[in-house]
């Protein structure tokens, strides 16, 4: 029997494990099965097997009944399947709920920790796009974002619609920049991409480097109150990782302000 690829991904998404969407689907095909014909079916072993039945007995999606003295499993009513997710969301909730109750703790706490500088490390586009732009992007209240750039190529690759959740940041939350920048033909099609948002044209300072002066693809930016992130084109992957500690932030916003105001271009 063929496993219905498609409708098994989308069971998956509603909270389910690849094996057990998988299981699910050939119930609700055979009607119902044994655990030995499931197993052998699924190419799944039947410890496991056993193991994902209960787990979707306990869920409410299946039900187990005895015939010839053997246990036989099969799908409760679809219905099921819709409290299952009213079921998440309602321990979801719950969840957060308990998680704000007891943050005020857990951060004072943290807070209270000898200070040590926390790196989180990304690698992939995806990630660099989810993770370390967001965080740019996303600090509290209004900042200036200072660095060093010569990744337009990687910054051209991006979806567009994430560029423009970067330039209508500016806007909403008031920041502003001040960069240096590789003047190339690459980074002047990623400035043609801001013509929609003519208002970043005063929101942004640049100051232009030769090639000689910044060879490395990579990026370099200075924001919020304690971060810096560190952004590297390699050939195989694009990688990046984020410092937060204020000490740090000061140290790197000191040299960028001496490098800003000694440059001449």
């Amino acid at each position: 029997m063929t496993t219905d690829k498609s409708l098994q991904k989308k069971i998956q998404k509603l909270g389910l494990s690849d094996m057990s969407a998988q299981i699910y689907i050939f119930l609700l095909q055979s009607g119902g099965a044994y655990p030995s014909a499931i197993a052998k079916e699924t190419k799944i072993n039947r410890t496991t097997v056993y193991r994902i039945l209960t787990d979707l007995h306990v869920k409410g999606l299946a039900v187990e009944v005895k015939k010839k003295n053997k246990l036989f499993y099969q799908l409760e009513p679809p219905v099921n399947l819709l409290a299952y997710t009213d079921m998440q969301i309602h321990l979801a909730q719950k969840r957060k709920k308990e998680a704000e109750q007891i943050f005020p703790d857990i951060n004072a706490l943290f807070e209270a920790l000898p200070h040590k500088p926390t790196m989180r490390f990304f690698e992939g586009a995806d990630q660099i796009v989810h993770f370390a732009y967001n965080d740019i992007y996303t600090q509290e209240g209004s900042y200036e974002i200072c660095g060093w750039s010569n990744i337009s190529e990687f910054q051209l690759s991006l979806p567009e619609d994430a560029l423009d959740t970067y330039y209508q940041a500016y806007l909403d939350k008031g920041l502003s920049s001040r960069a240096f920048h590789q003047e190339s033909e690459k980074y002047s099609r990623l400035q043609q991409r801001k013509t929609k948002y003519p208002q970043l044209f005063e929101l942004q300072q640049q100051k232009y480097f030769k090639k000689d002066s910044f060879p490395y693809e990579s990026q370099i930016l200075i924001y919020g109150t304690d971060r810096v992130c560190i952004v590297t084109d390699h050939k195989e992957t694009a990688v990046a990782f984020i410092i937060e500690d204020k000490i740090f932030h000061q140290m790197m916003k000191m040299i960028f302000n001496f490098s800003w105001d000694n440059y001449k271009e």
